[in-house]
């Protein structure tokens, strides 16, 4: 897929995967605002932890979709399907966008929490 389906006209099981991603990522960002009150949570080594845990989400998603055996893609399988969507369900066109979204929502912006600003930045990139 070129990333052509912005947010807006993508199908509905492609809006879910991306608002499930971008839970994720809220939730791992969130433990960065409960760090030790000694911790400085700007702090390289702790922004370096974010970065790796939710590009390690990422290419579990990705092993996911392209049928990869790998025992960390159970959690991470578990997590969708807790949040009723199946990755094995998608078609191939649904799995052509969410493989575009894990490169744009984890592996290029993983700090924002904004996947309109993301799409906006996409389309700037591209242009």
């Amino acid at each position: 897929m070129d990333g052509g389906k912005t947010g807006e006209d993508a199908p509905e099981s492609v809006k879910k995967f991306r608002s499930i991603v971008n839970g994720f990522k809220q939730s791992i960002h969130k433990q960065t605002e409960t760090q030790n009150m000694n911790e400085d949570i700007q702090d390289i080594q702790n922004l370096n932890g974010v970065v790796h845990r939710i590009k390690q989400f990422g290419r579990f998603i990705i092993m996911i979709l392209t049928n990869t055996e790998h025992p960390g893609t159970k959690s991470v399988h578990d997590y969708f399907a807790r949040n009723s969507l199946d990755l094995t369900n998608l078609t191939d066109e649904e799995r052509d966008a969410c493989k575009h979204y894990v490169k744009m929502d984890i592996f290029t912006y993983p700090f924002d929490l904004r996947p309109g600003h993301i799409n906006s930045q996409s389309k700037v990139a591209n242009a």
